[in-house]
C-alpha cells in the first residue's frame, strides 16, 4: 500500500462516504400536505454535519466533530443542528419495477391503459402501421381522456370512464394500436433514442435501427430455444447515453458506422448499471455477438428464473468473452 493510500485509508470514511449513508426518513406526507420545511430543515442540517466533520475541501484539517474523535456521534450532532430527536430511517419495500401498461384502476373511480408507442414516435405511419395522433385526437374527443408520456416512452391513456372502456378498445382496433398482450416483451421493454437523422451528436442509427434489432434477437432467441424470454434492451446512437443503455440487460451503444458497444448485465428492475462486454460489434453481423451470450445464460443460469442480466453480472466479462472464443455460432445472419 502506498503512502498515499495508507493515509486515505487511515482517515477513515470521507465526506463523500458519509453523505451517502441513511440518516433519517422523511415520510411523503410531509411534501404532500405543504411541509415541505421539514425536508428542508433536515437537509440543511445534515449539510452542516458534513461540512463541520470534513471541511468544505478534501484536505481541510478534520474538525473535532470528525469520526475519530472521542465525542463523535453522527446522529447527536446532526439532530443539534436540527433542534429536535431525527426520526429512525424506515425500512424500504423491496423495489418492483413496473410500466403499467394494460388495463388499471386508477383509485378515484376512472381507469387508465398503458400503450406500448414503439420507440416513443407519435405518426401516424402510411404503410398500414399504427395510427398514433389519429388515435390519440379520438380519444379526447370521443371519451375525454387524458394522457401521460411514461419515461419508457409509452403512452398511458388516464380518465377514462369504466363505460368508455369498450370505446377506448374499439378506437385502438380501428387506429392499429395493439394491446399489450399482443407486444413482443422483448419490444416492451425495448427503448432507444431519436438518434440519426435528428442528433447531430449521433454516430450510427437507434430508433430506426431498433424495431430491426428486436427481430434479429428474438429470431437469435428462438433457434436457442429461448421462446418467450425477456430481456431488456436499449440502444443509443453515440456514448452519451439517452436511451440509458447502460441500465439495461442488453444495451448497444454506437461506437462507429453501423457499429455498436455491447453493454451487459444490467439489472431487469434497473437498479444496477451494465459493464462494456464487447466493442465495434457490426450490424451485419450482429448475431455472431449475441448468440454466445444468450446460449451461455440458456446453459448455465442457475435456474430458469434467472434474468439475462441477472445472470451476466453474476458470471462477468471475463467469463462471457472465454465462453464466446471457443463458440461456434449457428444462427442466420439477417440479410
Amino acid at each position: 500500500m502506498s503512502s498515499q493510500q495508507h493515509s486515505s485509508a487511515s482517515r477513515g470514511p470521507t465526506a463523500a462516504d458519509r453523505a451517502r449513508e441513511p440518516v433519517s426518513s422523511v415520510h411523503v406526507d410531509a411534501i404532500l400536505t405543504g411541509r415541505a420545511t421539514t425536508v428542508a430543515a433536515f437537509t440543511v442540517a445534515a449539510l452542516s454535519f458534513v461540512v463541520a466533520a470534513f471541511g468544505l475541501r478534501p484536505h481541510d484539517a478534520h474538525r473535532a466533530s470528525s469520526p475519530g474523535h472521542p465525542d463523535y456521534a453522527a446522529g447527536s450532532l446532526v439532530e443539534s443542528y436540527l433542534g429536535r430527536p431525527i426520526t429512525p430511517v424506515a425500512e424500504l419495500k423491496e423495489w418492483r419495477y413496473s410500466d403499467w401498461m394494460g388495463w388499471h384502476a386508477a383509485g378515484d373511480g376512472t381507469l387508465f391503459v398503458g400503450i406500448n408507442c414503439e420507440q416513443g414516435r407519435v405518426r401516424d405511419y402510411a404503410d398500414g402501421g399504427p395510427q398514433w395522433r389519429a388515435f390519440l385526437r379520438a380519444c379526447v374527443t370521443e371519451v375525454g381522456a387524458d394522457f401521460i408520456l411514461s419515461p419508457t416512452q409509452s403512452i398511458v391513456v388516464t380518465n377514462v370512464a369504466p363505460d368508455h372502456r369498450a370505446t377506448v378498445e374499439r378506437l385502438m382496433a380501428e387506429h392499429r394500436i395493439l394491446p399489450i398482450e399482443a407486444v413482443d416483451p422483448l419490444t416492451r421493454l425495448s427503448m432507444a433514442c431519436p438518434a440519426l437523422p435528428l442528433c447531430g451528436l449521433a454516430v450510427t442509427e437507434a430508433e430506426r435501427l431498433m424495431p430491426t434489432m428486436i427481430t434479429r434477437v428474438r429470431a437469435v432467441m428462438d433457434h436457442l430455444g429461448l421462446l418467450d424470454e425477456e430481456v431488456m434492451m436499449r440502444m443509443t446512437g453515440c456514448p452519451n447515453g439517452c436511451g440509458r443503455p447502460y441500465m439495461a440487460e442488453l444495451g448497444f451503444v454506437g461506437d462507429g458506422k453501423a457499429s455498436y458497444q455491447l453493454y451487459v448485465g444490467g439489472s431487469p428492475v434497473l437498479t444496477r448499471v451494465g459493464f462494456e462486454y464487447k466493442e465495434r460489434c457490426k450490424t451485419k453481423t450482429i448475431e455472431h455477438s449475441l448468440e454466445p451470450l444468450f446460449a451461455m445464460w440458456r446453459d448455465e443460469r442457475l435456474d430458469e428464473s434467472e434474468a439475462f442480466g441477472d445472470f451476466a453480472a453474476r458470471v462477468g466479462q471475463p467469463a462471457l468473452a472465454a465462453f464466446a472464443a471457443d463458440y461456434v455460432c449457428t444462427s442466420a445472419v439477417a440479410k
